[in-house]
């Protein structure tokens, strides 16, 4: 009788045990992912500053330079684009504070999950479709503010050596910032997931 009776008590400290380790693992896994997820949103931030640094170039060729209109136009056209692009960013930070306070970790962590795969998606488009446009564009402006003549040539030749190198960094950039993070906090959700 008393053997049973031990025997019950062991078992019972043996259940409470694994629904203790299981409640920490769940708590470590949370915070882990709750982590990553404002790692995400901070390196949003970090990228959005950069964009806003890119804006004083671009003020400086419709300012400081004797460019003619369609530079200037050009120019003001990526200040106009990178303020939509900043107004997005502060909407979609406000949408995640606001989703985050309402819902629970799995739901805000999905989310996450959804938004930066979707803005990864949109990133590379625009790096793969801009890219090379843009060198050649860069590559004349830069010729022009610095007086240099430029023959056709070389105006083909320095964007093709250069575009590879900044494709690259691009895909890095990405991956650093966003691709490495989001497939951890995805292991973490999954996790999540099957603990509950």
């Amino acid at each position: 009788m008393e053997l049973d009776k031990l025997k019950n008590i062991w078992q019972s400290q043996t259940i409470f045990q694994e629904n203790l380790d299981n409640e920490r693992i769940t708590s470590i896994i949370q915070q882990k992912s709750k982590a990553i997820s404002d790692k995400l949103y901070q390196n949003l931030k970090f990228d959005v500053m950069v964009s806003c640094l890119l804006i004083l170039p671009l003020l400086y060729i419709i300012v400081g330079t004797e460019l003619g209109f369609y530079h200037k136009l050009t120019a003001l056209f990526f200040i106009i684009l990178t303020c939509i692009g900043i107004v997005l960013y502060l909407k979609n930070q406000k949408k995640y504070q606001e989703f985050s306070t309402k819902n629970d970790l799995v739901s805000t962590l999905n989310f996450t999950v959804k938004k930066f795969e979707k803005q990864i998606k949109t990133i590379t488009i625009l790096n793969n479709i801009l890219l090379l446009p843009l060198m050649f564009y860069g590559t004349i402006v830069a010729a022009q503010i610095a007086e240099i003549e430029i023959e056709l040539r070389e105006l083909i030749i320095l964007p093709l050596i250069i575009s590879p190198i900044a494709y690259f960094y691009n895909k890095y950039f990405i991956k650093t910032l966003y691709r490495n993070h989001l497939d951890k906090l995805k292991s973490h959700l999954s996790e999540l997931q099957n603990q509950s």
